[in-house]
């Protein structure tokens, strides 16, 4: 797919809006028009003092042994506001010992409400997260990364209104997700990835100074002015050094499905950036986001039978595995800014936020 060089003026689009048809309610349209820019703040409980270290020792074995171990090792790096704001600007919604057992469930209870799925207290975490906590050792069994994401993605198509003040979920994974893939956003260096560890804990040593901004005006800047030596598409580092509980389902990474998480039915879309796994990104199918499933809530809903409204998706995630992008060749040199898919994107993305970064732009290869 690679293609001439050649650089072009562009504006900021969408040019056809069949695609991001919510643009003149998103938050980068009050951006556009020069308002007042809203600061998003991070949901979450106040996080452990020094991470797992500051739960008590006995039980530690048991929150690793559910797998939640390395969400309490990180649950202490703070996540920028300006950050935030300025990647939630871009998010599209169109395209988302038994003695011990109580103190170890309790614990899991924060990681679960003040960390994974925190709502608008911040501080509360509802009972019904107790009914997957019951036989500890099927905890792990469940699939809780799928629902994280789920939750996640909502919250961001949510925070995309311009009057919501703040953003719920994993909001630390999206944060972990740009240091990652956009190196040059923090000015400190990258510390190594502990033996045998997600690359996310690479953040989690106290001794790491981190310094970042909290400027809502420098992360927009960054993105708009972003060229493609400042984007790592694969920053992980090759499977057999990563941890077995990080790999176990490599085989759905490509698979496009239902992420559940309670009544909240989300997408998993990753034929829509390919790239991220080495393959040529073709012009991708109409994103599934129906209407009916987006908008559903719990409020007012406690006589329904949510396995029944979700059936199709249930049944869906069920054969996940057969629902995995079809294989692309691999993606060598550029993919230039008069390729198919980049004549394609610049009809239908939106390219700029910053009205004053459109000026004298130009599309380069990526």
């Amino acid at each position: 797919m690679a293609s001439s060089s050649t650089s072009m003026r562009v504006s900021c689009g969408p040019v056809e809006d069949d695609l991001l048809s919510l643009q003149s309610i998103h938050v980068s349209q009050h951006v556009w028009n020069r308002e007042e820019d809203r600061r998003l703040l991070a949901r979450h409980a106040a996080p452990t003092r020094n991470g797992i270290d500051g739960i008590p020792h006995q039980i530690v074995p048991l929150i690793d042994q559910a797998e939640f171990g390395w969400i309490a090792r990180l649950s202490y790096i703070k996540v920028s506001p300006g950050l935030l704001t300025t990647l939630v600007e871009r998010w599209r919604p169109e395209t988302e010992v038994h003695q011990l057992l109580p103190y170890a469930r309790a614990w899991i209870l924060r990681f679960i409400g003040g960390l994974l799925f925190p709502d608008r207290s911040s501080s509360y975490v509802s009972l019904r997260w107790l009914a997957f906590l019951g036989d500890f050792q099927t905890i792990k069994t469940y699939a809780w990364g799928a629902a994280v994401l789920g939750y996640l993605y909502r919250n961001l198509c949510t925070s995309t209104d311009y009057k919501t003040p703040s953003c719920g979920g994993f909001t630390l994974l999206l944060q972990l997700w740009a240091w990652e893939r956009f190196p040059t956003i923090l000015s400190s260096p990258f510390p190594p990835i502990p033996p045998a560890s997600p690359i996310g804990l690479r953040w989690s040593n106290t001794a790491t100074k981190i310094s970042m901004s909290d400027d809502i005006k420098y992360y927009r800047k960054f993105f708009d002015r972003l060229t493609r030596k400042s984007i790592i598409w694969q920053p992980y580092p090759p499977l057999e050094q990563m941890p077995e509980d990080c790999t176990q389902g490599i085989r759905i990474w490509g698979s496009v499905i239902p992420l559940l998480s309670l009544c909240i039915c989300e997408w998993h879309q990753p034929d829509r950036v390919m790239r991220q796994f080495g393959c040529q990104q073709p012009i991708p199918n109409p994103p599934i986001t129906p209407a009916h499933v987006h908008a559903l809530a719990l409020r007012g809903k406690t006589d329904d039978d949510w396995s029944t409204v979700l059936s199709p998706a249930l049944e869906h995630w069920a054969n996940r595995y057969a629902y995995h992008f079809p294989a692309t060749p691999p993606q060598v040199g550029l993919l230039g800014p008069n390729s198919e898919y980049m004549r394609w994107y610049r009809r239908k993305g939106k390219l700029y936020i910053d009205p004053d970064e459109v000026k004298d732009s130009i599309v380069v290869c990526v």
